[in-house]
């Protein structure tokens, strides 16, 4: 379905097969067609439906919303306006899964059509899954994480904060580079020693930490074996397109996202919203913030080796492979 758009001059709200457009007044601005739609959100409700949202283009005419459902298929919908910014759709005409949603807007509404570049995909998803897996997860120091369903398991979202494991006794924090070569037991360190990548990124931990028996996850929660990690890589697409599947969508250099271009086929369609925190070498020394992604399995292999997976920005790959247990790693936590 192409644009195809008529003038509303006196209308604000109309709803057509359970989908609800807002228009804003005329801004008066002369619209720009080099600047597509920003700051795309979209909140959905149970029993209700899904408001998307975004900044108007100022003095558009006209926009139009394209989304790619679970299934695969496209939808497209036009609407007519001035600067329209949001558009409701009834949970009836949704499905269950994960939907990517893109927003064009048009400067005008006759042909030829002015149209501005497309926008950054935005997801959301549809449905509460199973009940399986609660919305949020907090750890021992009070740190809380958002909780995704992924074939049938429960996946923290995010990377592991926690300071200390989960009796309360603290993980030794290790700054130098020659105190982490030489260290033999469970110790933890932040991306560059600069404590405000924990918030972001999440805390790195080498392998002694990750199997130490007091547990760095929660009650309830552990840090994944192998084959669970097997599991989850199968299910976003196999080794060779599974981190497309995992990695979260954006480019931190046009500062929609974290990942360095190009961020190879990152659709984040298993919700799992891998960032690239980087990682801890058994030397010391810090690499790859922005470009990989890597965590722990508690699975060992060879002597002074744990299994683990790893993601990059520059390929769809996800290597699971044996690391030596003085690497720091980020650490997902899954539910029993």
């Amino acid at each position: 379905m192409s644009f195809s758009f008529q003038r509303l001059v006196a209308v604000s709200f109309f709803l057509t097969a359970g989908l609800l457009f807002s228009l804003k007044p005329v801004s008066g601005q002369v619209c720009d067609p080099a600047i597509p739609p920003l700051n795309l959100e979209a909140t959905y409700t149970p029993g209700s439906g899904v408001q998307l949202s975004w900044d108007a283009v100022p003095g558009s005419a006209g926009i139009q919303i394209k989304l790619v459902t679970p299934a695969g298929g496209a939808i497209k919908r036009n609407i007519v306006g001035f600067e329209p910014d949001a558009l409701f759709i009834n949970d009836a005409f949704l499905s269950t899964g994960i939907y990517s949603w893109r927003v064009q807007a048009s400067c005008n509404t006759t042909l030829p059509l002015l149209l501005t570049p497309i926008s950054a995909a935005d997801l959301f998803t549809v449905g509460s899954g199973s009940g399986l897996c609660p919305a949020t997860l907090s750890d021992v120091d009070g740190n809380s994480y958002e909780v995704a369903e992924i074939d049938g398991n429960c996946w923290m979202k995010e990377n592991l904060r926690a300071r200390a494991y989960r009796n309360g006794d603290p993980i030794t924090a290790i700054g130098s580079a020659a105190a982490w070569a030489s260290a033999s037991a469970g110790a933890a360190s932040v991306y560059g020693n600069d404590l405000a990548n924990a918030n972001t990124y999440g805390v790195l931990y080498n392998g002694y930490a990750t199997t130490d028996p007091r547990g760095l996850c929660p009650i309830g929660w552990n840090v994944p074996v192998s084959a669970q990690w097997y599991d989850l890589v199968l299910f976003a697409g196999g080794e060779g397109l599974g981190g497309g599947a995992l990695k979260a969508v954006g480019l931190l250099g046009s500062g929609t996202g974290l990942w360095k271009a190009p961020n190879a086929g990152a659709t984040n369609a298993t919700n799992f919203t891998a960032l690239p925190g980087g990682y801890r070498k058994p030397d010391g020394v810090f690499i790859a913030l922005n470009e990989q992604a890597v965590w722990w399995s508690k699975s060992p292999g060879s002597p002074g080796t744990l299994w683990g997976g790893r993601v990059y920005n520059n390929d769809t790959e996800v290597n699971i492979e044996a690391f030596t247990v003085n690497n720091g790693f980020s650490v997902r936590c899954l539910k029993d």
